[in-house]
């Protein structure tokens, strides 16, 4: 067997499954089956609180944002091309200061 690890994830271990693994399969097998007393073909449902939906759609809010601000963008380059843009060297030195001790 070989024991290196492939960061691609190619080469399987190949061993049987665990008594945990059985019974969890086997309870998934279940829960999709009909569980109902009648057996009328009910499934089991899930919704999602009124918390979840809020994340849920400020992470869609999020990811249509940019990170990069364009206007701020657009004027310092603008700057350093006409020659009017001057590094601020007393707080650029502040900075760094402060992150290294």
């Amino acid at each position: 067997m070989d024991n290196t690890i492939d960061p691609l994830g190619t080469n399987k271990i190949s061993q049987p499954e665990s008594q945990g693994t059985q019974a969890i399969n086997k309870r998934k097998y279940r829960s999709e089956k009909d569980t109902s007393p009648e057996g009328l073909g009910e499934k089991d449902s899930a919704s999602l609180s009124v918390q979840a939906r809020l994340l849920a759609k400020a992470r869609l809010a999020l990811n249509d944002t940019s990170d990069v601000r364009n206007e701020l963008v657009k004027e310092i380059r603008e700057r350093i091309l006409s020659g009017r843009y001057e590094v601020p060297y007393e707080k650029l030195a502040e900075l760094i200061a402060k992150r290294l001790g």
